[in-house]
Order: C-alpha cells, then sequence, then structure tokens
C-alpha cells in the first residue's frame, strides 16, 4: 500500500473541516477512491465515479470531465500531446476536484 502524500492529507483535513457529518459520508467516498497524489488524470476521476456509482450499470463519461476542465470549474496542468487530433492531457490538481464535488455537494 502506498503511503499518502502529507500535503494531500493536510488538503483532505481542510476539505472536511466545515462540512456537516452527511457531508463528510456524502464526500468521503470521492476521496477514498482517488489515488492520493496531489495530481490526478481524467482517467482517475472516471475510475472513482465507476466504483462509486457501479450499482446503476452506467459508466462515468470522461466527456464530463473535460467540460468541466473546459469551463474551468478544475484546475489542471494541460500536459500537450505530438499530434494536432489527439485530445490534450491533463494533470489535475486533486484538490481542485474535490472541491469542486464538495461545492456541489453542499447545494445538494
Amino acid at each position: 500500500m502506498k503511503q499518502i502524500d502529507m500535503f494531500v492529507e493536510a488538503e483532505d483535513r481542510r476539505l472536511f473541516a466545515d462540512l456537516s457529518e452527511v457531508g463528510v459520508r456524502m464526500i468521503k467516498p470521492f476521496v477514498d477512491n482517488l489515488p492520493s497524489e496531489p495530481f490526478i488524470t481524467v482517467s482517475d476521476i472516471k475510475l472513482c465515479f465507476d466504483r462509486i456509482f457501479s450499482n446503476n450499470g452506467k459508466t462515468f463519461s470522461p466527456s464530463n470531465v473535460y467540460r468541466w476542465l473546459e469551463s474551468g470549474a478544475i484546475l489542471a496542468l494541460p500536459i500537450q500531446s505530438g499530434e494536432k487530433d489527439e485530445k490534450k492531457r491533463h494533470m489535475i490538481l486533486r484538490s481542485s476536484f474535490l472541491d469542486f464535488i464538495k461545492a456541489r455537494i453542499n447545494k445538494i
């Protein structure tokens, strides 16, 4: 088992700081199903959603993540690909994605 990054752990504590007990229960599956790294990928987010919502028989579309990236809802470092027609790869700030989820949970 890989050791959790101390900065990621501090970000997770900050994330939970002002949430109610219900909010913590709602966001914890996202925290638990993402890699414990400062940067994650679109594939990591897809896998996270698929693990959490696997009982509905559908898979999560990466196009949702690309829309969030294009809108600026989550922050990432674009990694250019060599070919024009290839999709850009992104290294997404894990904390930005979790803040995005937290904001959506708080609206429920």
